[in-house]
């Protein structure tokens, strides 16, 4: 039996209904480009490489290179490469790009990150998490886990919670629920300065208790900018995701040069 590593998370889903019910909610075609993170020992895989004509697998555990390679030897849309998600160059591959994965809860938030950073490439992303985070990912503006996440994800895509997952059908089994989300990227959306609101909202929700006054204080002084008055005495929570767009566009026009 195959030694996992708790140092990278490893939980491999064993329940081939689950493993086909996730595949299934991507609704996968035969024109289809899917990069899948952290296969394991091929639990989505086997159900995916029949239905799309083009496959990668990103895996970090190079003992599971030559496993996959044998067990999916028959497939030749079948490739693997092993390295690190995070490390990943997604800007170097196609747009409309589809990924899949049952991630790491360790490494969730910055494997989203990552594809947030090369959301005009990517079509959608079907992911399973543990269950609190999926509540976040999904949660509406006014909600207590209201936070970066969900606020990237409403103003970049779409997000819908799919199912729960019992820790039952892993091993080892984790401690937690796990549930599989779906994000739908709006490839089109673009903003006036992408890196400059990923600043404002990872900054208003560091100081989540404090106002955007105080939050954001580094940021404008760093931009020679202002804090727009009527934002001032809000906290994030206050604050919509299409709002946060707003605050960004004008503490951007009010930079002095």
């Amino acid at each position: 039996m195959f030694q996992t590593k708790k140092s990278l998370g490893q939980n491999f889903l064993h329940d081939h209904n689950i493993s086909r019910k996730i595949v299934n909610s991507t609704n996968p075609q035969k024109t289809d480009y899917f990069l899948e993170i952290g296969p394991g020992e091929g639990a989505l895989t086997q159900f995916l490489l029949p239905a799309v004509s083009k496959y990668l697998a990103v895996e970090i555990d190079s003992r599971l290179i030559p496993i996959l390679s044998e067990k999916f030897q028959d497939y030749e849309n079948f490739k693997i490469i092993n390295s690190d998600f995070l490390d990943f160059e997604l800007s170097q591959m196609p747009t409309n790009l589809r990924i899949i994965g049952n991630l790491p809860y360790n490494a969730t938030s910055p494997i989203i990150f990552q594809c947030l950073e090369n959301y005009q490439r990517i079509q959608d992303l079907t992911i399973m998490v543990q269950k609190e985070v999926a509540d976040r990912l999904s949660a509406n503006y006014g909600s207590k886990t209201y936070g970066i996440l969900s606020v990237f994800l409403s103003v970049f895509g779409e997000v819908k919670k799919l199912f729960n997952v019992p820790p039952t059908v892993f091993f080892p089994k984790p401690k937690v629920d796990s549930a599989v989300v779906q994000i739908k990227f709006q490839n089109e959306f673009e903003l006036v300065n992408k890196d400059i609101f990923f600043r404002v909202v990872k900054a208003s929700f560091g100081k989540r208790r404090k106002m955007i006054s105080n939050s954001l204080a580094e940021v404008v002084k760093e931009l020679n900018s202002e804090i727009p008055s009527d934002f001032a005495k809000l906290r994030p929570e206050q604050i919509k995701p299409e709002e946060f767009v707003l605050l960004t566009q004008k503490i951007l026009e009010s930079v002095k040069k």
